[in-house]
């Protein structure tokens, strides 16, 4: 599977987000990890194991039959408002039906401009009042001229997009704009994509999300402390390359949870 398609805030504004949580986990999945054209390969097992979360065959073939199905709900008219539509053989190959329209209001490129152009402000702001120089553009003449309200709007977009993706994971309801952002936002600004981030919500969620004394720490101030995302992001890169195997086994739960707990294994 090929990551290539952005994750997009809008997924669940129509009747997708009246459906079970494994069934919008799944499209998410699907969505994120198809390739240029909208096309998603995978077995109901290697889907399972994608979700995790002790996500069964079973409900990724209940998924699939739903998504597959035609909605007169949707808010999409396309393919009588099916999610997914069969490619090629029929045989674990899908098509996204909606990738393009997804994909061009979640443009990365433009997303890390934006981000770019505002970290360099940022700094020269900061540079600035070290000396006095009322203008930024004094201190870095090369600044691009992206305005910067703008761009805090897009650094704020990529907030919404990550607690969305924790919220809907997590079944939380926790505000972009609350005091549980403050670690997401920090994390991006110093050059964490938004993908990094979800990347790591997955990861601690498939270890941590149904262990009785670790499930606690789910939660955005600990998954992006400072002092533990660099660690949390290298494992969960790991995790991703080796195709996500379920982390849940009590025996490496505990060796981990020692880790974490700073105690002698």
């Amino acid at each position: 599977m090929s990551h290539y398609s952005k994750n997009y805030d809008g997924f669940f504004n129509g009747s997708l987000r009246e459906e079970a949580p494994y069934t919008r986990l799944l499209f998410m999945a699907m969505y994120h990890t198809c390739d240029e054209n909208g096309i998603a390969i995978g077995t109901p097992k290697r889907w399972a194991d994608f979700v995790g979360s002790k996500c069964t065959i079973k409900d990724i073939e209940i998924g699939l039959a739903i998504l597959s199905a035609p909605d007169s709900e949707s808010t999409s008219s396309a393919e009588e408002g099916r999610r997914i539509v069969p490619y090629g053989d029929g045989k674990n190959q899908w098509r996204v039906v909606n990738h393009h329209i997804y994909y061009a209001k979640s443009r990365e490129e433009d997303r890390k401009a934006y981000k770019a152009d505002w970290i360099r402000r940022d700094r020269a702001q900061k540079r600035a009042a070290k000396t006095g120089v009322d203008n930024v553009d004094k201190v870095d003449p090369n600044l691009t001229e992206l305005n910067l309200t703008q761009l805090k709007e897009e650094l704020e977009s990529g907030v919404a997009l990550v607690m969305s993706y924790f919220n809907q994971l997590t079944d939380h309801d926790l505000a972009a704009e609350g005091g549980e952002s403050g670690g997401m936002r920090a994390r991006l600004r110093a050059g964490a994509t938004v993908d990094d981030l979800i990347l790591v919500i997955d990861y601690k969620f498939a270890e941590w999300a149904t262990n009785a004394r670790m499930s606690r720490h789910v939660n955005p101030t600990t998954l992006f402390r400072p002092t533990k995302f660099a660690r949390y992001l290298s494992d969960a890169k790991k995790w991703d390359a080796d195709g996500r195997p379920s982390i849940s086994d009590e025996e490496t739960m505990a060796q981990r949870e020692k880790r974490l707990m700073g105690e002698p294994k």
